[in-house]
């Protein structure tokens, strides 16, 4: 489902980050879901770390990845919370639409635990408060659709003010603000 539905939206917020992103770069993809910002990123860096917590997603990207006979990519079951996560340095971190999704007291520490590890941070999700506009209505669709978790996770995540309070909380700052489908996601490059 999310393959074929969810995965075309963000079709250009993957162009967006892929001409964020210097050439030769190391990157990490915390959340990689299918695997496609990975692949578009493959021939543009020098590693593409991919982590995600569903070992179906793994299973299936590292079999495209196979098909596809690209070595500069590996995808790693982990959870993005509570696992520890590299030691190494990466030029950028990419979340995408991963920390509406995360427990509310379990985002603080894990922006923490990407600042360490990450020279720059590219972080896309909604925008709060959401557009009133028929985007904000498909989007609370999906979310709920998506599990009572989930969802709850989302409505969280609206209720505390979503990205900016906590880049403020962490000490981060954004260097660059891009709004993808009618306003209802921002794209948020931190240096």
């Amino acid at each position: 489902m999310y393959e074929k539905f969810i995965d075309p939206l963000l079709s250009d917020i993957r162009k967006k980050i892929y001409e964020i992103i210097d050439k030769s770069s190391t990157v990490i993809d915390i959340g990689f879901g299918t695997g496609a910002l990975a692949f578009e990123l493959a021939d543009k860096c020098k590693k593409v770390v991919g982590i995600e917590t569903s070992e179906k997603l793994v299973k299936h990207a590292s079999s495209l990845k196979e098909k596809k006979g690209i070595n500069n990519v590996e995808f790693f079951l982990s959870n993005q919370t509570k696992s520890k996560l590299p030691v190494k340095k990466f030029d950028y971190s990419v979340s995408s639409m991963v920390l509406h999704t995360i427990c509310e007291e379990e985002r603080i520490p894990f922006l923490n635990r990407i600042k360490s590890f990450a020279i720059k941070i590219i972080l896309v999700d909604y925008e709060i408060p959401l557009p009133k506009n028929s985007t904000s209505i498909t989007i609370k669709t999906i979310e709920f659709i998506a599990g009572r978790r989930h969802f709850l996770n989302f409505k969280s995540f609206i209720k505390n003010g979503g990205l900016y309070p906590l880049i403020e909380e962490t000490g981060l700052k954004i260097e660059e603000k891009y709004f993808f489908m009618n306003g209802a996601i921002v794209l948020l490059k931190i240096g």
